[in-house]
Parts: structure tokens; sequence; C-alpha cells
């Protein structure tokens, strides 16, 4: 295995070069990105992906793992899979669209699609199968959890968690859902991978992880040996790990997991440690930010460097929070932007990010932070189709309007409407921080109210 530690500043140094990620049909690369939270991880990971796009037809999959939402194991993973079916692929053109078909086709049989389907739903729509599902090779690659749902088209009757032999049928589903992977990643149109927040994703979800990185499963099959063939697939996994998370979480699998991934001779692993900007990083984010020239906003700069460590997010939220708060002004007659370095420096920011944040929404109306929260309980994101169901809940007169004016507020971001799908309209936080920090101020016996509000009005209207 070959291994490679860098610690990078953000917008400070280039990306590792991935135009050599999957040259080799042996040798499967992998990135593992770690850093503070607003450290800019996923920065960096979009640098990577619009690089890949210029290169070559490049797809992109984002798998993000949640702490809040608690789900079940393997859903995560399984459902990004699902929506990059169901929302990713139907964009390709008729040619494209068909090869990815015939491919699946020729890989994976009957069996092997129907049972991913059980997990996957959207497989069984695009394929238009209607074979018989073997439901225990699912049961039995979870039977170590304590359940395992995935809560948009799965119920108890389709798990069965009698088995015989839990080993061999993780392994069958470990090896057909690689060659699902495989299947989706030809060498026309390769596939990017970003797994983001791993260090709350669930042990099974690792495991399945080591199983398609490694390609452990040796040919058995002619299906299989086409697999292993030259240039068969090519496929770039990236994670992200926030590190001052990984001791409030099991960190236990997920040092496994990278450890797996080193002593692994078919994996090329490269960790990145994403360090705070130097001051003249943020100085350039200021500079940008006031269209101002940089010698001017230097000593701004550094005073607000020496507040944040230089955590791009809280530069941007304290830039913000001096801008509400009438500490940094711009004059019109003199055509320049005024502070006060004195009063800056004693606005006292104890908890970083988390304060500018809250102050924030502090400030806006009603109805927008309300919106907010409600979307906060279903975490990172929520579609549109969803948020229709409980837009009045808990007496909010329209949480979708709440949340179009946060989309203003550069707190959410909303995709676009294609052929307008509810279903394929997302709203997504603009960062994990404001998820956290809205969720988290929720008072302990509302939140309870508002789940149980949410909870009553989803049973009863879908």
């Amino acid at each position: 295995t070959t291994a490679r530690s860098i610690p990078i500043s953000p917008k400070e140094e280039e990306c590792p070069d991935s135009s050599s990620s999957s040259s080799s049909s042996f040798c499967q690369q992998a990135i593992v990105i770690s850093g503070l939270s607003g450290c800019g991880k996923t920065f960096l990971v979009k640098e990577v992906q619009t690089r890949l796009e210029q290169k070559g037809k490049w797809q992109y999959l984002h798998c993000k793992f949640d702490q809040e939402t608690k789900p079940q194991p393997l859903s995560t993973i399984t459902r990004a899979f699902d929506n990059y079916l169901m929302h990713v692929v139907p964009l390709f053109d008729v040619g494209k669209k068909d090869e990815l078909i015939c491919r699946i086709e020729e890989l994976l049989d009957g069996n092997d699609v129907d049972t991913l389907s059980k997990i996957i739903p959207t497989l069984k729509k695009l394929m238009m199968k209607t074979t018989t599902a073997n439901e225990d090779v699912i049961a039995d690659a979870c039977i170590s959890n304590s359940s395992f749902s995935y809560e948009q088209k799965m119920n108890d009757e389709d798990i069965s968690f009698l088995t015989r032999d839990a080993v061999a049928s993780k392994f069958r589903l470990h090896r057909i859902f690689g060659l699902l992977v495989k299947a989706l990643s030809p060498p026309k149109f390769p596939l990017l991978i970003y797994l983001d927040d791993l260090q709350w994703a669930d042990t099974a979800s690792l495991e399945l992880i080591n199983s398609l990185l490694a390609s452990e499963h040796q040919p058995s099959t002619m299906t299989d040996e086409k697999l292993h063939g030259e240039s068969s697939s090519e496929m770039l996994f990236i994670g992200a790990i926030r590190s001052n998370d990984v001791a409030a979480s099991s960190s236990g699998p997920l040092e496994e997991c990278i450890q797996k991934m080193k002593d692994c001779n078919t994996i090329t692993l490269t960790e990145i440690h994403l360090k705070g900007l130097s001051s003249s990083g943020v100085n350039d984010i200021v500079s940008n930010a006031l269209c101002y020239p940089r010698r001017l906003t230097r000593s701004l700069a550094n005073l607000i460097h020496q507040k944040s460590a230089g955590s791009p997010l809280f530069v941007k939220e304290f830039l913000n929070s001096l801008a509400a708060e009438n500490l940094l002004t711009y004059s019109l007659s003199r055509h320049e932007w005024r502070w006060d370095e004195g009063v800056i420096n004693l606005k006292s920011v104890s908890n970083g990010v988390v304060d500018l944040l809250t102050s924030r929404l502090r400030r806006l109306p009603g109805g927008v932070l309300l919106g907010l929260q409600v979307m906060s309980c279903f975490g990172h994101d929520v579609s549109l189709e969803i948020l229709v169901h409980v837009r009045d809940v808990f007496g909010t007169p329209d949480v979708v309007v709440g949340l179009d004016l946060a989309v203003k507020e550069l707190l959410v971001t909303k995709s676009d409407n294609l052929g307008g799908d509810h279903s394929k309209v997302v709203y997504s936080f603009v960062h994990d921080m404001v998820q956290t920090t809205v969720y988290q101020g929720i008072d302990g016996q509302e939140r309870v109210r508002l789940l149980k509000s949410i909870a009553d009005t989803l049973i009863v209207r879908t």
C-alpha cells in the first residue's frame, strides 16, 4: 500500500492530481481528508470535482453521513446510490443511459438486481425487472446490528433476521454491490464517490466501503472475470472526516477502516489534513468579500485571523457579524470601508462559529427561523416533497416560504426544479454547522413537541 500524509491549507496549495486516479485496474485510488469544522474540506473536494470534470466526463456521487438523524445501518450509503440513480442517471443522454443499463445487465443477473433493489429501490425501476428478491442476503449482511430498515421503501416484512450464514450473506451483498458500483463507473464516464462525515458512518457501511475499495472479490464466474479486466471501471473515492467530532463518535470502526486501506496492497491511499488559513489567506477572503485592495484590508484580516485561527467559515461569519452590528461600514461619500480595530478586538466570540451563527439566526424573522428549525429536524437536507406535507406544521404559515427566504440569506441552498417534480427539489444547509446550530438552538421541550408534530403530520398525510 502507498500511503501519503499531506498537511495542506485550503486555497493555498494545489489539490492532489487526480488525473491518474484510476490509472491501474489493480490499484484503487482513495483520498481521506481530515480537519476541523469549517476548514474547507468540502471546498477542496469541489475543486477536485471541477478539475476532474474538466479532464473528462466524470460523474459525481455524494454520500453524507449524519449524527442527528441516526439512520439505520447501510441506509445512508444505499440512499446515496438510490438518489444517484433517481436524479443523475435520468439526465444522461439516451445513448449513455442505454449503455449504462446494458452494463448493469451484463454484470448483474436478475436475482442480484432484485436483491439490491430492496435497499436501492430505483435500481429496479431503472432495470424494470420483476424477479424474486433474496431477502436473507440483506438481513444477514446487517445481522450484527440491532435493526435495519431503509425508511423510504422498506418495512419489517422486507427483512428476516433468521440467518444461517451471516458471513457468507454479507460477502455476497458486498460482492453484488461492488458489481453495481463498477457497472456505474465505466471508463467512458468514471465516477467520483464522495463520502462526507465518515466519523458518523455505521460499522456496516464502513465494512462495505472497505470491500468496495479493496476489490477483494476474486473472479469466480465469467461475469466477475469481465469486471477484473483491464480498464473495466474508473473510480475515485474521497472521504472527509471532521477531526473535532471523531472523539465524540465511536472512532474505533473508522480507525480500523482506514487502517485496512493502508494495509491493502490494492489501494493507494492519500491522507490530507487541512490546517487553518494563514493571515495572507484570510486577507484574500476579506479583500474579495469587500472588493477592496489587499493592502487596505490587511490590518482587518490580521485581526480576524487572530480570532478565527484561520477557519474560512469563521472568517465569513465574522464579517457578516461585523456588518450586521455596524462595526464594518462603507462610506459612500469617501468610497471606503471603515472599521474600528479597537472595538472589533474587544468583540467576544467565546464559542467560535456557533456564537456567530446564533446571533445571525436571532436576527432572522420568526417565520424564517421556524422554517429552518423544521428543516433541521430532517438533517442536512430534505426534499420539497416532504416539506410540502409539513409546510403548516406547528402553527407555521408556510415552512417553504420561510426556507425560500433563508436561501436569500445564504443559509440554505435549493436545487433546481426539474420538470416541476417536487421529489427532485432539495433544500440543503450551506454547512453542517448551520444545521447543528439551528437544531441545538431549539429548546428541549419545544424540540420534542416539534418532532412529534412533524411525525404526526407525516403519518396522516403520507
